[in-house]
């Protein structure tokens, strides 16, 4: 509530908080901008940007390659030695 009193005012945020009307029409009466878009923005400024959904980092992707090819590599040399 003290970031909303900062970037706005006092008088625009008791305006706010002071209201009867409900919470998604008194904020944007109030500061002038949807509740969604403020809270995203604060969300970014503090967390940093966040990708949505799954993903995978390049060294991830990398040591799983890796692992498999050396376990393809020990399992056609286990099977040449047998057949040998």
């Amino acid at each position: 509530m003290s970031d909303l009193e900062g970037d706005f005012g006092r008088d625009r945020f008791t305006r706010f908080w002071t209201s009867d009307q409900s919470v998604e029409d008194t904020f944007n009466a109030a500061f002038g901008e949807p509740i969604e878009s403020w809270t995203m923005r604060w969300a970014q400024d503090r967390l940093g940007y966040q990708k949505a959904g799954p993903s995978t980092d390049l060294l991830s992707v990398l040591l799983t390659l890796a692992t498999l090819v050396a376990c393809v590599g020990v399992a056609t040399a286990t099977a040449t030695r047998r057949w040998a």
